[in-house]
C-alpha cells in the first residue's frame, strides 16, 4: 500500500475566503496556502517587526495557530524532506493509521474530528472521518469561536453552526 498524501485533494481552496470561520484567530491578512489531509491549514500572514509574511499552521483539532517557518521557501524545503517536526505538523502517524484502516479521501475532502480536541475529543483513529473540507472548516471554526473562552471542563449543552 502506498503512503497517504499529506495534503487534502481539493481544487477550490482559493475560491472564497476559506479562513472566514477562523478570522477571529488568524487575523484579516492571513492567506491560505495549503490544506493538510488532516484538516489543518498552512497559511501566510504578516509577522514580526517588518510584518513580512511567515508560515503558520492553523491546527483545527486543537484550535491553535502557531508559527512554523520564517519564509515560504524554507517551508517548502522542509516539506520536500519532512523532519520529525514537519511530520507532526501533518499528523502523519494518525494519517497513516487512517490510511491503513482503509479510510481514503475523495476529491474535496479532508479528515475531520467527530469531536475536536478543544472540547475533549481524542486524537485517535475512531474520532476522524472523511468530511467535505468546507463543512470541516466552517463547523470547527464556529465551534471553536463559541467555546474558546470557556474554562476547561465546562459542560456544553448546545452549539449553533451556520452555513456561510
Amino acid at each position: 500500500m502506498n503512503a497517504p498524501e499529506h495534503f487534502a485533494p481539493v481544487t477550490d481552496l482559493g475560491h472564497g475566503d476559506a479562513l472566514a470561520p477562523w478570522r477571529f484567530l488568524v487575523g484579516p491578512k492571513a492567506q491560505v496556502r495549503l490544506l493538510t489531509a488532516m484538516g489543518d491549514f498552512f497559511l501566510l500572514k504578516p509577522h514580526g517587526f517588518l510584518r513580512r509574511p511567515h508560515v503558520f499552521l492553523l491546527d483545527a483539532f486543537a484550535g491553535q495557530c502557531h508559527l512554523v517557518s520564517d519564509t515560504w521557501e524554507d517551508f517548502k524545503r522542509r516539506m520536500a524532506a519532512p523532519d520529525l517536526e514537519a511530520t507532526s505538523w501533518l499528523k502523519f502517524d494518525l494519517l497513516c493509521e487512517l490510511h491503513g484502516a482503509g479510510q481514503l479521501l475523495a476529491e474535496g475532502q479532508c479528515f475531520s474530528a467527530t469531536v475536536p480536541g478543544f472540547i475533549g475529543g481524542r486524537y485517535e483513529l475512531e474520532n476522524f472521518e472523511p468530511t467535505p473540507w468546507r463543512l470541516h472548516v466552517n463547523a470547527s471554526g464556529q465551534l471553536f469561536e463559541q467555546v474558546k473562552d470557556l474554562p476547561p471542563g465546562t459542560p456544553i449543552h448546545g452549539i449553533d453552526i451556520k452555513w456561510h
